[in-house]
């Protein structure tokens, strides 16, 4: 059995990220259980388990992921929202603004379709853009994974050793509500 003196001796990434702050990570992850699978909202897991990316090296550990707050999407998801009720509201007075266009019921169901489809596009681009826009930090780098398109990414990678200073801001009553800003 190991001694207790053993058992706080710091392991050996810590000198990489501060003895102190992953003795923390290690002791909070244990004690509330931080070390499981993130759910597809998280914004923010420690230690996630079946978690990896690409070029992760054989020895290195995914100690933390972040990405952008869920409630940063309700600009898009109230879009959403207003643009799936709005065909709803209109289509019962298609008759009556304009009275001189006249469309069967099977063309008015194919251009719904249509519009729900884009609509659901619409929701499946943004909520892509949400999920794949990572900060993963690892034992030995800090990864920066920018998503500007369904086709487009830009992948910025350091050692933790080269980073000299971070800094974050939080400007605006939602922000402030919410505990979110911009770290850089």
């Amino acid at each position: 059995s190991a001694t207790p003196e053993a058992a706080a001796a710091p392991q050996p990434q810590a000198a990489l990220i501060g003895e102190h702050s992953h003795r923390h990570f290690s002791l909070a992850s244990q004690k509330i259980g931080l070390h499981k699978k993130p759910h597809f909202y998280s914004s923010l897991a420690y230690y996630p388990e079946g978690m990896g990316f690409e070029n992760q090296e054989e020895d290195e550990e995914i100690i933390l992921i972040v990405r952008r707050d869920f409630i940063t999407n309700l600009p898009w998801i109230l879009t959403a929202i207003f643009f799936a009720i709005l065909p709803i509201i209109i289509t019962p007075f298609i008759p009556v603004i304009a009275p001189f266009v006249q469309f069967s019921d099977i063309t008015i169901t194919l251009y719904l379709m249509f519009y729900y489809l884009a609509l659901i596009g619409y929701v499946i681009v943004n909520f892509t853009l949400w999920y794949f826009h990572l900060g993963i930090v690892t034992n030995k780098h800090i990864i920066d994974i920018d998503v500007h398109g369904i086709l487009s990414r830009d992948v910025s990678r350091t050692l933790l050793k080269n980073v000299e200073d971070v800094k974050y801001t939080q400007v605006g009553v939602i922000r402030s509500i919410f505990n979110y800003g911009d770290v850089s």
